[in-house]
């Protein structure tokens, strides 16, 4: 008898829970429109690498906004610097870094705070 009342009461709340929640949801409060915030120059960044042929290492990242130049083309200087820590031979010392850059372009995408670019 307990099962029935019990399996009675749960199905009760389960069946009346979403038409409570329903009447409980609110329209939210219009909000003043914010202003863009102004985009940084300069970002920085590390980051963990891994080749096949020279194993992990690390690095650090700049991202720098070429705006001031090209005022109407969203594109940014990347500059990386990786260090590599291949296995070598018994005996031997390799030491492996890099230093990189690249220009890219950011493709606009204002619905997100995921900023992707080629």
């Amino acid at each position: 008898m307990r099962k029935l009342i019990g399996s009675a009461v749960l199905a009760a709340v389960l069946l009346t829970t979403p038409a409570l929640a329903a009447a409980q949801r609110r329209r939210p409060a219009a909000r003043p429109a914010r202003r863009a915030a102004p985009e940084r120059q300069v970002s920085f960044g590390v980051q963990a690498d891994y080749g096949t042929d020279t194993d992990l290492g690390i690095g650090a990242l700049a991202v720098i906004g070429l705006r001031s130049l090209f005022p109407k083309t969203p594109l940014d200087a990347h500059v990386t610097f990786d260090y590599f820590f291949p296995s070598a031979p018994a005996g031997a010392s390799l030491d492996y870094w890099e230093l990189n850059g690249n220009v890219a372009y950011r493709i606009p995408n204002p619905r997100s705070s995921v900023r992707p670019y080629a």
